[in-house]
């Protein structure tokens, strides 16, 4: 291979998977890297001109990123994690780093971040957690459990919610809960359960708090085993229209 003329700083730049942004200090993008593409779903048209806030910050938590990127800008350089959004509305878990950048070439400062999707290693690092912690309890339940972490990510479904949803053991583990997908019917028995479970004068429970110890952010859904008719009649027949 010929690297004569190979300029490995743009190919670097290029290739990188994780998201490269640059922005004003007030927030304002800059440059949108193609790794920013590929991460967030947006592209450089799209994102240059808007802002941070705007375009991938979920609105509950405009607050926790400001002060994040506020202790940033403050210091010079920081990391940090935290929940953004796609363009599709998903969540995902972020790695960022951030250095404030500042030389004679540019008009004014600027703040140079780089964004590294995690979701799929804090699933894996969470799940373990659980499994290792309360499988056995949530496995003695009659209910069926999905647990579920704050992107909306399942880290775990006991046996009796994976017969009921007819899934292979851990084929839910890591899935969007709540997307447009082949799952799509699972977030949808959980919502319509309690009208469902309410006619039949069964219990219904969502978002229950976990024993301490749970990673943080969790939400635990259970229905009833009774309610196994729901989720059949969902998969089998199609969306079901609230009342």
């Amino acid at each position: 291979m010929d690297t004569t003329h190979l300029n490995y700083e743009t190919l670097a730049l290029r290739e990188n998977p994780d998201a490269a942004i640059v922005t004003s200090l007030q927030g304002e993008i800059l440059h949108w890297s193609h790794g920013a593409e590929r991460v967030f779903g947006y592209s450089s048209a799209e994102a240059v001109g808007r802002t941070i806030n705007e375009l991938i910050v979920p609105p509950n938590r405009l607050n926790e990123e400001d002060n994040l990127r506020a202790k940033a800008l403050l210091t010079g350089a920081a990391a940090f994690e935290s929940i953004l959004r796609r363009k599709n509305g998903t969540l995902v878990y972020v790695d960022t780093t951030c250095k404030v950048v500042r030389t004679d070439a540019l008009a004014a400062p600027v703040a140079l971040w780089t964004k590294k999707d995690v979701t799929q290693l804090r699933v894996q690092r969470d799940a373990k957690l659980v499994e290792a912690k309360f499988r056995d309890l949530l496995e003695s339940t009659p209910d069926g459990v999905v647990l579920v972490n704050a992107s909306g990510h399942i880290l775990f479904a006991n046996t009796h919610a994976e017969d009921l949803f007819g899934y292979a053991p851990h084929e839910l583990q890591g899935r969007p809960v709540d997307q447009p997908s082949e799952v799509w019917w699972i977030e949808r028995s959980f919502r319509v359960a309690g009208t469902f479970a309410q006619r039949a004068g069964l219990r219904h429970m969502a978002d229950q708090a976990l024993p301490p110890g749970a990673p943080a952010g969790c939400q635990l859904c259970c229905v009833l085993g009774a309610c196994t008719a729901l989720g059949k009649r969902l998969k089998i027949e199609g969306p079901w229209h609230d009342p």
